[in-house]
C-alpha cells in the first residue's frame, strides 16, 4: 500500500509538471510594437533596458544604443517598431548630436525577442 501512495504522488506531480509546461508553450505574442512594451534583461543578462508605450528607450548602459558624441553624451533615447523591425532607435544629446540604427526583429515569441545586429542575434528575455 506504501508503494501505490508514493506511486500516486509521483504520478500526480509528473501531471502537474506536464500541465505546466504545456500552459506555458500555449503563448501566442502580440505584435512586436505591444510586446516589447516592458522591461528586458539583454544578452549578456547582466544589464536591463526599457521600452515604453509612448516610445521612450531606457538604456542607462548604452546597451542597445549609445554613446559620445564631441563629448556629448546621447542620453535621450527613443524607438519605433515598422515591418517587423526595431525600425528606429535614435539617442541624441541637448544638442544637434544624434545617431540611429536599425535592428531587424528574427523572432517575436512572448518573454523574448531576438533582434540581429550585424548579422549575430542579440537576444531580450522580458524580466
Amino acid at each position: 500500500m506504501k508503494f501505490l501512495k508514493q506511486g500516486l504522488v509521483v504520478l500526480m506531480f509528473a501531471l502537474f509538471i506536464t500541465a505546466c509546461t504545456q500552459e506555458d508553450t500555449d503563448c501566442v505574442p502580440p505584435a512586436v510594437d505591444q510586446n516589447i512594451v516592458g522591461t528586458w534583461t539583454v544578452t549578456s543578462g547582466v544589464a536591463t533596458v526599457e521600452f515604453e508605450a509612448d516610445g521612450t528607450l531606457i538604456d542607462p548602459s548604452d546597451d542597445i544604443l549609445g554613446g559620445v558624441i564631441n563629448g556629448d553624451t546621447l542620453s535621450v533615447k527613443t524607438y519605433s517598431i515598422a515591418n517587423d523591425t526595431l525600425y528606429t532607435v535614435a539617442a541624441s544629446a541637448t544638442t544637434t548630436n544624434t545617431i540611429d540604427a536599425q535592428f531587424p526583429i528574427d523572432e517575436n515569441e512572448c518573454d523574448k525577442i531576438t533582434l540581429s545586429v550585424i548579422g549575430l542575434p542579440f537576444v531580450l528575455t522580458r524580466e
